[in-house]
């Protein structure tokens, strides 16, 4: 039997403009509201917007009680319901203050940001302006959004907030609603629409003046050109991000430059240098009282402790910044600290924690629809299980992650896999595999520029099971990429 209900939107649209207010007696109705179909489907109705009318539970019995076969009494016509809608739906909104469409839109807004905080290493940027856009037909249609990412319907959820600012917007709203966007899908690791959305939110934070906004894109864009490898690129953006908000006065977002160069020279193998950026932006975030920025320095900071093999250094870091971030409510930096912890933890032996740890972490990224967190623990969790000698059970857990990494793009996070794969394969006496898998890895980084741990690792592997160190292309990896 085919489903002749209304959609969601059409009957949201409904509610909205009638305020749940009967459209026959004009009385509130609440929850006692029912969506009606004039003309019905056996008399070649439809389910679009025109065919449909609210009522209360009393009016809608009124409306069914007419007996065509004996009639007593006047029908409601179809022409007479769709009237008394229209009368209606006019009434409501000449009394409706202007205001309480805006400020709903606001309040919706802000939960919907709420759901899609700003990513580690980027800054808390409003909706005000993007509220003061709102008409009458924008609430239902936030709350639409609002109700498919409960349901984990991200993609979904983006589409129906584009849809209730889908006209021409000031460019302050214009930048606001991009970047919330470029945010969204940023969650869901679809990094070229994401940085797609943050290149139209730049543009519209230019043309309307805003040096701090642009100045918090510039590193919006830094961090997806670094989820992808492109550390040299993503350097640039950081820094001049840093130059803007230095001279705009913007303490928070100067923090976060700090910080995000700092991760960038970590992963560049400077760790002297990433250690100066991550401590002059926690120095920065507690004279401003900046929770979030002093949160992601401590964080800095004790992965920088874990390479150099402080461990006990590198967890007490980590665990001030947890609080923090926990406290602050921001759970991607949550996520992320879960993760490292897992790997503290691990390195020192503690395995039952470690698992722990990783898990917790990857519950999180789940949560928030963080597909490179999600694949990054993952991996973790096989690299316990491989470092405790449970080799059948690990594949699933690399396989898991690198299908992940490759359908985000994110090429750093594919070769890390590709070691571990390597280093599996090894194990299982498969030289083979783990030839493939090491070269193939060692190709990834030296593309990236990087020369750090992972890649003297994949060498390191390469040389001792008597490998070709030639790419698939040809070319012979050098130690400079």
């Amino acid at each position: 039997m085919t489903d002749f209900r209304f959609a969601k939107a059409v009957s949201e649209e409904h509610l909205v403009r009638s305020g749940r207010v009967c459209c026959l007696c004009e009385q509130q109705a609440g929850a006692r509201v029912e969506i009606h179909h004039i003309v019905p489907k056996a008399k070649g109705g439809t389910k679009d917007f025109e065919n449909a009318i609210v009522l209360c539970f009393q009016c809608h019995a009124d409306v069914h009680a007419y007996a065509e076969r004996s009639p007593k009494g006047r029908k409601y016509s179809p022409t007479e319901l769709r009237r008394r809608r229209d009368a209606w739906y006019e009434k409501f909104e000449q009394r409706r203050p202007e205001v309480d469409y805006k400020s709903l839109a606001g309040e919706l807004l802000e939960q919907f940001a709420q759901r899609t905080p700003a990513p580690q290493g980027a800054a808390d940027l409003g909706t005000e302006e993007l509220a003061r856009e709102a008409g009458p037909n924008t609430e239902a249609l936030l709350q639409e959004a609002l109700d498919l990412q409960a349901q984990h319907k991200e993609r979904e959820a983006i589409d129906a907030l584009f849809e209730a600012f889908r006209r021409d917007l000031e460019p302050m709203a214009k930048a606001q609603l991009h970047n919330l966007l470029g945010i969204s899908f940023y969650y869901l690791s679809e990094p070229e629409e994401a940085e797609a959305h943050y290149r139209q939110a730049l543009e519209a934070s230019r043309v309307a003046g805003d040096k701090t906004f642009e100045g918090a894109v510039l590193d919006n864009i830094g961090l997806v050109l670094r989820d992808r490898g492109d550390f040299v690129h993503a350097k640039d953006y950081h820094r001049d991000a840093l130059e803007i908000h230095r001279h705009a006065g913007f303490g928070e977002g100067e923090a976060n430059d700090l910080n995000n160069l700092g991760v960038i020279y970590r992963h560049f193998g400077n760790l002297g240098r990433a250690e100066r950026y991550h401590r002059d932006a926690l120095d920065l975030s507690r004279d401003l009282g900046y929770a979030k920025g002093e949160a992601d320095s401590l964080s800095g900071l004790g992965l920088i402790s874990r390479e150099r093999n402080l461990l006990e250094q590198a967890k007490e870091q980590l665990l001030a910044a947890l609080a923090i971030h926990r406290k602050s409510g921001s759970k991607p930096g949550e996520a992320q600290d879960l993760g490292n912890l897992g790997n503290a933890f691990a390195a020192s032996g503690d395995y039952k924690r470690a698992e722990k740890y990783y898990r917790d972490s990857l519950s999180v990224d789940r949560v928030i629809g963080y597909r490179a967190g999600e694949a990054r623990q993952l991996g973790n969790i096989g690299n316990l299980l491989f470092r405790q000698g449970k080799l059948d059970q690990v594949g699933k857990y690399y396989s898991d992650a690198l299908a992940i990494q490759r359908e985000i793009g994110d090429r750093l996070g594919e070769a890390s896999v590709l070691i571990n794969v390597g280093l599996l394969a090894a194990a299982n006496k498969e030289d083979e595999e783990a030839c493939r898998s090491m070269r193939e890895a060692a190709a990834i980084l030296q593309a990236l520029g990087l020369t750090g741990t992972e890649l003297e690792t994949a060498r390191r592997k390469l040389a001792e099971l008597g490998c070709d160190e030639k790419p698939a292309d040809g070319r012979r990896l050098t130690a400079d990429g």
